[in-house]
């Protein structure tokens, strides 16, 4: 696993707000996917490298974005 490597899923605490399109440092780890977080607040800034999910503890990720990431890797299996 290459961690510099830009992918097209997985977490930062970097994004832009929906609502304010501030850029903002999160407190959290939010899960992106096509350029937007999983629980819908955030959108990925640009040129942000993405790292894998397994980077981080599970503590550590936004709640909403954990749960929706859990339950696409129940549909997967």
């Amino acid at each position: 696993m290459k961690l510099l490597e830009n992918y097209s899923k997985g977490v930062s605490t970097w994004g832009i707000d929906v609502k304010t399109q501030q850029i903002k440092r999160l407190k959290k780890w939010h899960y992106f996917v096509n350029g937007m977080s999983l629980c819908g607040k955030y959108k990925q800034t640009e040129n942000e490298n993405l790292l894998p999910v397994g980077m981080v503890y599970s503590h550590e990720m936004c709640a909403k974005c954990r749960k929706l990431l859990e339950k696409a890797q129940k549909k997967e299996d």
